[in-house]
């Protein structure tokens, strides 16, 4: 919208100016009055020429040709002078080398002024970009102006007689006018170097080139402030139209190249680089070479460089390059423009009087159209992105409804699996629920891996698209709503897998615990032991226990007491003794953190490999009489996890089992 803007207030600003251009009525055109000395002979004098016969017409024909470097014109001003106001005589083809005025008043020589390209800015008669004479007016008779026209190009003798105050006006107005389209000139520079920090594209680097290479040739072509920097060599002035024009061509060129898609078409693709390299070159051969030889160089490579790309665009046109029918639109006030100049050198009779001021216009015109040109194609480009993110938003939602139906798919037959698995004591039930429920996991993780994997999709080719500097805001919005989703359903799956988990940990555990409380650890043991009354097992245990008596600390007592519960009904209930009688020993000590127990019974049986497996779920000697084999998981986990504690188990050296438990504790009395 700010480009549309802008582009609409710079098109308004240029239209003005071409209406400021046309105001400029208020003087008398004296190319009609004008005599030119009709004669092959070089280095002829002022007093050969005055005294020549040969002296004709120039019937309102401007254009002299280039016959030859210096030649006369005259034009007498007698019935055009007024003595009640100051006058001016401008030539308005500003590209004459030198202009010699000889004023007569009466056929007496009154006055001489020199003015032109090869005249130092400020020893110019009026200190003006254009070329002007300031009109004696030494009282009432016949007023005769010799003109000695001195130039190395064309000549063309287009005169003006101005009424000063009138020529300061529409100057004024002319210079506001150009100050204003400089000024929004630069105002696009600065949008696109804005832009091209949000967006880095290739076609927006060589606008921004093009812009300011433009901005600079307005700046030479209109003539105000190029002298200023070297106001006594004018020749430096002078190389800076050629330098510029070729510039403005290498620019032009490198906008087509970054613009249009040529890629496809190799023949085009190859001659654009060409012609962009041999502008390059003759751009720097400008500031060796003489000006006489570069400027018709520049003439011609210019209008070869236009040339060439109206015939490329026409080509790609026709290919289906739709980017070609905007370049090709831009470049339509550049051909008008300067089909009117070449008209009007050559003599044709125009409408417009101020051609010459047409092409700043036109290329004002130009590079906004260029510019509106570049924003459909970054529009154009958003749009296909758009349309991208909505078929893979459509795609991805079609991914998620398959995968949640998968999933409760998956869940109900989980919930039906355990359903019948809990309604059964057996061990082939157990076993059954154990497979049942590894397989059942393959889902949430299958899910979570194919969520995963396509992040990994989505992350790759934003990083191809950044490495290529391809990277768009939509892009990203896409890549982090799916990045969202992804990670929704891979944080689903294993939540979803971890709850399967936690509900097999927690059979049987107590897994809510009361507050810490302050005890004396042999006496809560000591009473443990007895309120377990291992007598009434059917077995004969004796358990003997080393602790200090002064031993307190602050800790969990029902976690204590599920540890000793845990381990002396296994012993009881799972150790074989010899005539049903054995012995437990429980060594109780503490460090400066942690409290220590050794817990070793007398049982027989168990193998290094019944060991290995004494804390894995589901794992009991006596299944067959109601056991699950969780409790020593429950208080691995219990220790472990919980209280961060430490747990191991070993043989004994008389076969039976001997766990070493460390929990850390708050010791208060050792």
């Amino acid at each position: 919208m700010l480009e549309r803007i802008l582009l609409a207030a710079f098109l308004s600003v240029v239209s003005l100016s071409l209406d400021a251009s046309e105001l400029q009525q208020d003087n008398i055109d004296l190319v009609p009055y004008m005599e030119v000395l009709d004669s092959d002979k070089q280095y002829i004098t002022l007093e050969q020429a005055r005294a020549s016969p040969d002296w004709v017409s120039l019937q309102g024909k401007s254009h002299l040709g280039r016959k030859q470097y210096d030649q006369w014109v005259r034009v007498e001003l007698t019935n055009e002078i007024t003595q009640d106001h100051e006058q001016l005589l401008e030539f308005s083809f500003y590209y004459l080398d030198t202009v010699t005025a000889h004023f007569y008043y009466n056929n007496t020589f009154i006055k001489k002024y020199v003015s032109g390209d090869n005249i130092p800015f400020a020893s110019k008669p009026i200190s003006n970009r254009k070329l002007l004479f300031p009109v004696p007016q030494p009282g009432s008779g016949k007023i005769n102006v010799y003109f000695k026209v001195n130039t190395k190009g064309v000549t063309k003798v287009s005169l003006l007689l101005w009424n000063k105050i009138e020529f300061l006006k529409h100057d004024e107005i002319n210079t506001i006018w150009n100050g204003i389209v400089l000024g929004a000139l630069i105002i696009l520079i600065f949008y696109h170097l804005i832009l091209l920090v949000k967006i880095q594209r290739l076609d927006i680097v060589a606008l921004v080139f093009l812009l300011s290479v433009s901005l600079f040739f307005i700046v030479v072509n209109w003539g105000y402030g190029v002298q200023y920097i070297w106001p006594q060599a004018p020749e430096l002035n002078n190389k800076a139209v050629p330098v510029l024009g070729l510039l403005s061509s290498f620019a032009f060129l490198m906008f087509f190249y970054a613009f249009v898609s040529i890629s496809k078409n190799q023949i085009i693709k190859i001659f654009t680089l060409a012609l962009i390299l041999v502008s390059f070159i003759l751009t720097i051969l400008c500031f060796v070479l003489p000006i006489l030889i570069m400027v018709p160089v520049m003439v011609v490579m210019v209008n070869f460089n236009y040339l060439s790309a109206v015939i490329m665009l026409f080509v790609l046109w026709w290919q289906g390059e739709k980017n070609s029918k905007y370049f090709l639109m831009a470049t339509s006030p550049i051909f008008l423009s300067v089909s009117l100049i070449m008209a009007d050198f050559f003599g044709v009779v125009l409408p417009m009087k101020n051609v010459g001021g047409s092409l700043g216009i036109a290329i004002s015109l130009f590079l906004s159209f260029l510019a509106l040109g570049v924003a459909y194609k970054i529009r154009d480009k958003q749009d296909r992105t758009e349309n991208k993110i909505m078929h893979l938003n459509r795609d991805l939602e079609g991914k998620v409804v398959e995968r949640t139906r998968e999933l409760n798919l998956s869940l109900d037959k989980l919930k039906n699996t355990q359903g019948k698995l809990i309604q059964s004591k057996k061990m082939a039930a157990l076993t059954g629920l154990v497979v049942g429920v590894a397989h059942e996991m393959n889902t949430p993780l299958g899910v979570g891996i194919t969520a995963s994997s396509f992040l990994r999709d989505q992350y790759d080719s934003l990083v191809n698209d950044f490495k290529r500097n391809d990277i768009t805001k939509n892009q990203l919005e896409l890549y982090l709503h799916a990045t969202g989703d992804s990670l929704g359903l891979i944080e689903q799956s294993l939540a979803k897998a971890s709850k399967q988990v936690e509900d097999f940990k927690l059979i049987n555990a107590k897994n809510s615990y009361s507050q810490n409380e302050i005890i004396n650890i042999k006496d809560y043991v000591d009473h443990e032991i007895e309120e377990l009354d291992l007598s009434g097992r059917g077995k004969k245990v004796n358990v003997k226990l080393i602790c200090s008596h002064t031993l307190k600390v602050e800790c969990v007592c029902e976690f204590i007491s599920q540890i000793f519960e845990i381990l002396m009904v296994n012993s009881v209930e799972h150790a074989c003794f010899s005539s049903n009688e054995g012995d437990i020993v429980i060594t109780i000590k503490s460090n400066e953190n942690s409290l220590l127990i050794d817990y070793e019974d007398g049982g027989e049986g168990l193998t290094q490999e019944d060991v290995e497996n004494i804390f894995n779920p589901f794992n009991t000697s006596k299944r067959g009489g109601g056991h699950i084999g969780l409790g020593t998981t429950i208080m691995y986990n219990a220790i472990t996890h919980t209280f961060k504690g430490d747990v191991s188990c070993a043989l004994s050296a008389n076969g039976g089992l001997a766990y070493h438990i460390e929990i850390p504790v708050k010791i208060l009395v050792n």
